[in-house]
């Protein structure tokens, strides 16, 4: 399996938004920048069979991107509880548990799969499979992607490519 972690795009500052962080949206600048990302991916990625969303609106919107960007060749996205984010005080939310996160992804029967989520859980999560153990995590950037080439049976992940946004979207061009 191709799976993609996606970082969702730039979203309303916390402290300027009238709503709490679960309901924050991308801005005209996140959605912009979010479009021409995923223009990019589209060149070296053709297809997303399977795709998942934080239930966070930010990550909605960023999944809704990729779909009307990859049109017929993306499936709609379904809304995973396991990809929402650790909050600002800490508290662990739905996010972090990898060992569902990973046994739902294994039980897919799909060959390319999208998850957007947030940081830091997905840099932990990448860090999970590559290395075996979250000790360290990979930067996200906001829409930036990283693939992994994982063989879920065989307990083998490895690293196909760490887009940042800024090359996606030169790639779109």
């Amino acid at each position: 399996m191709l799976l993609l972690l996606v970082r969702h795009g730039i979203a309303e500052d916390l402290f300027d938004a009238q709503n709490d962080d679960f309901s924050r949206a991308l801005t005209g600048e996140g959605r912009d920048k979010t479009h021409r990302a995923a223009l990019g991916l589209s060149r070296v990625v053709r297809k997303i069979d399977f795709l998942a969303t934080s239930p966070r609106i930010r990550a909605k919107q960023t999944a809704q991107i990729l779909r009307d960007v990859f049109g017929a060749q993306c499936a709609a996205p379904k809304v995973w509880d396991e990809l929402g984010a650790h909050n600002l005080d800490g508290d662990e939310l739905a996010g972090g548990d990898f060992a569902v996160l990973t046994r739902k992804l294994a039980a897919l029967d799909a060959q390319t799969v999208a998850i957007v989520g947030h940081e830091p859980d997905l840099g932990l999560f990448a860090a999970q499979l590559l290395a075996g153990e979250a000790f360290f995590a990979m930067d996200f950037k906001k829409s930036g992607v990283c693939a992994i080439e994982v063989e879920w049976a065989a307990n083998h992940a490895e690293l196909q490519f760490f887009l940042p946004p800024k090359i996606l979207r030169k790639l779109a061009k």
